[in-house]
């Protein structure tokens, strides 16, 4: 029973670490591989289960396509696990095998941490909320942005973060110093779980997935730390060479480790690279509707916004909002761009003395009040030793 058990959480977690469709830079997209193998059979579980025809097959982490995916290759698993009971089919919980598929799994585990870790250092993870979020009350925002959005604001816990996470992936990529690596990695998989599920982010699926596979390689050791605490016998932070043991050849077992970690490194830094480092930091306004002609979508608009990715945002009275995607070009007069599915060209005109005019055609739609946000208390780098030093708060 013991076997079956080990064969068919390795062969899990192993079916994870090569279908989850993960963002790579220069291995292949494993989306298009799970709807040819997968799609059908997801599709038809789809309306059998939850009712919904045609789901998603991009896999999004917490999509119902993603659940089912782990289902399916869960069954995989466990009918693997029971055939590998069968002496001819031994090989399939061969110790060899389970050496590769923790060799897999150590690799996963590490590029994640490492790759999210450079992500929190460049600041592309938590990065500083836009206009339409810093203007939205409280109340009304859902509370993963809420979390987002305040991460967003200490770019120094953002680099504590992104540090701990790499340092960790470095850890656990050598098996001298895995273990260690292996506890650093499970406290902070664990928090980030507690996160997602507490602030209603979607990525519980993924993450309790690391999660699980990261205690899955460290309860071999969990045995020698009680040991060690029982007796006070130093703590052997060495883990097994599993490469060691599937190559036997010096050259081979040198040659994989730098192509291993030469990927680590690529992926990881990769998207870092395609992107630029040095993100340009957004024009943080906000801009009041005084004037609005009437018939038109700004008549009920209190605020615009125009977001660096290309859209343009109303807030009405009720706190309700809407996008409209645009393209947009930037003059030293103000910012022209094009709605999609409106003829002509639209000009958002800002002068010196914080007004505006939203013109199209020639024609005035809008006009009013510019705020400028970056002096907002929620976005200034202060920091007090003392509480005497924050001031007082009016009842």
């Amino acid at each position: 029973m013991l076997n079956f058990l080990k064969s068919a959480l390795y062969w899990f977690f192993g079916l994870g670490v090569i279908f989850l469709p993960v963002s790579y830079f220069l291995l292949p997209d494993r989306n298009s591989v799970n709807r040819w193998l997968f799609g059908p059979i997801i599709t038809w579980l789809s309306d059998l289960l939850f009712g919904v025809e045609g789901p998603d097959l991009n896999f999004y982490s917490d999509s119902i396509s993603m659940f089912l995916l782990f289902i399916l290759l869960a069954v995989l698993s466990i009918a693997i696990g029971l055939l590998s009971q069968f002496q001819i089919l031994r090989w399939l919980a061969d110790s060899t095998v389970r050496h590769v598929f923790q060799s897999l799994m150590i690799w996963f585990l590490a590029f994640q941490l490492f790759s999210y870790g450079i992500d929190k250092l460049f600041l592309g993870q938590f990065y500083t909320p836009f206009s339409n979020i810093l203007m939205r009350p409280f109340g009304q925002l859902d509370r993963d942005i809420l979390y987002w959005s305040v991460m967003g604001l200490s770019p120094i816990y953002s680099y504590f973060l992104g540090a701990m996470e790499v340092i960790g992936a470095l850890l656990v990529l050598f098996y001298r110093t895995r273990v260690i690596g292996l506890y650093i990695s499970f406290a902070m998989l664990l928090n980030i779980v507690m996160i997602n599920f507490g602030f209603d982010i979607s990525v519980k699926l993924v993450s309790s997935f690391l999660l699980a596979l990261n205690l899955t390689l460290l309860f071999p050791h969990l045995k020698r730390l009680l040991y060690a605490v029982s007796t006070g016998i130093p703590l052997d932070l060495k883990d097994i060479d599993h490469l060691s043991k599937i190559v036997s050849n010096q050259s081979v077992k040198l040659s994989t480790r730098m192509i291993a970690i030469a990927l680590l490194i690529s992926e990881g830094m990769g998207l870092q690279l395609s992107q630029g480092f040095s993100k340009e930091k957004p024009e943080l306004y906000a801009y009041e509707v005084v004037y609005a002609q009437p018939d038109t979508d700004f008549e009920a608009a209190v605020f615009l916004f125009i977001h660096p990715d290309g859209y343009l945002i109303y807030h009405d009275k009720l706190g309700h909002s809407k996008s409209v995607k645009i393209i947009m070009e930037k003059h030293e007069s103000g910012i022209e761009f094009i709605v999609d599915k409106v003829e002509g060209n639209h000009y958002l005109i800002r002068d010196m003395s914080n007004e505006f005019i939203f013109t199209h055609d020639g024609s005035v739609l809008c006009s009013g009040k510019v705020h400028r946000l970056e002096d907002w208390p929620a976005l200034q780098s202060k920091f007090h030793w003392f509480m005497e030093d924050v001031g007082t708060v009016a009842n």
